[in-house]
């Protein structure tokens, strides 16, 4: 969750008007997505800038411009912590990224799917609070997840699917769009 404003977060069009005029900006810019994103295959992007780059990430206009309107949004934020937090406008409030293949299972979804929506992305994708993430993932374990087989568990679970792959996720989950095989 960045906590920024949606300063942080780009639509493809902001995406390539940074990147047209300063195309150094690339390092600077991963996919992003939540449930909605996944799901209907919608384009997001985020700035991941570390705490080592961000002097020279200041250096690109349209990212200062963004970072300083973060820490003005944080400044006026009422929550405490919300406001302590302006001094890293490159950071999300909760980093739960890692640099991995992953694989993807959104927080929300509807209960009338006959399976569990999910995918396995490539490294440089920041999953937002409204997904789920395997970190590391291999292969073998999408292909357990998205079987007739774990369905068929998850059925025999008193509360059905809705309450069982957040529960069984979370345990061994955070938050990482690339897609590569997703099951929607």
């Amino acid at each position: 969750m960045p906590k920024d404003g949606g300063h942080l977060l780009l639509e493809p069009r902001d995406r390539d008007a940074i990147l047209d005029k300063h195309p150094e900006a690339a390092r600077y810019i991963k996919r992003f997505a939540g449930a909605a994103e996944f799901i209907n295959d919608i384009e997001r992007y985020c700035l991941w800038i570390a705490d080592d780059e961000l002097e020279e990430a200041q250096a690109i206009p349209a990212i200062a411009k963004r970072l300083e309107a973060v820490s003005k949004w944080r400044l006026e934020s009422e929550a405490a912590t919300t406001v302590d937090y302006a001094v890293y406008p490159n950071r999300f409030k909760q980093n739960a990224y890692k640099p991995t293949e992953s694989i993807v299972v959104p927080s929300i979804s509807s209960s009338r799917r006959r399976y569990i929506p999910m995918g396995y992305l490539d490294a440089g994708v920041v999953i937002s609070s409204k997904g789920f993430a395997i970190y590391d993932a291999e292969p073998w374990t999408f292909a357990m997840l998205t079987s007739q087989m774990h369905m068929a568990w998850l059925g025999q679970c008193p509360d059905g699917c809705a309450s069982t792959s957040s529960t069984a996720l979370t345990s061994s989950t955070t938050t990482s769009l690339s897609h590569r095989s997703p099951t929607r």
